[in-house]
């Protein structure tokens, strides 16, 4: 009867060691893609930025088209892997990140910025299962 118990609690704490390590790995997983993210966010801002600076017509390193303040929206689509380096092809993506630039009505010379990484990319837009936004503004030259 003892061993019958014994194994009874032994098999309970199994199957809650194994869901407890399941759920972290989950949520560690989710944590990596929002960092991950975020870091696109930030490096395609401080792209945009070194274009906007240098006055380059695109940005050094992900050819995004530099704002110039001549149109009072523009919208970029850009894809990328799950270690956030830039695909051309929405099937070799893993992110989908939309950067709109829109001109200050009040103050031609400040461009805001908004940045929405989502995932998984081959989701419908708007069905993702994550997303992260970051907003910044930029003064044009």
């Amino acid at each position: 009867m003892e061993i019958v118990i014994s194994l009874v609690v032994l098999a309970f704490a199994l199957t809650t060691i194994l869901l407890v390590l399941s759920h972290a790995s989950k949520s560690s997983a989710e944590s990596i893609s929002k960092s991950q993210a975020i870091e696109i966010l930030e490096l395609t801002f401080a792209d945009i930025n070194a274009a906007n600076l240098n006055r380059f017509p695109k940005s050094p390193q992900y050819l995004i088209d530099a704002p110039d303040g001549a149109a009072p929206e523009h919208r970029e689509l850009l894809w990328f892997d799950g270690e956030g380096r830039r695909v051309e092809a929405r099937q070799d993506a893993y992110f989908r990140c939309e950067l709109t630039f829109r001109q200050d009505s009040r103050h031609a010379e400040l461009l805001h910025l908004h940045g929405r990484v989502a995932w998984p990319a081959r989701a419908a837009e708007g069905r993702e299962g994550h997303q992260t936004e970051l907003l910044t503004s930029l003064l044009l030259p």
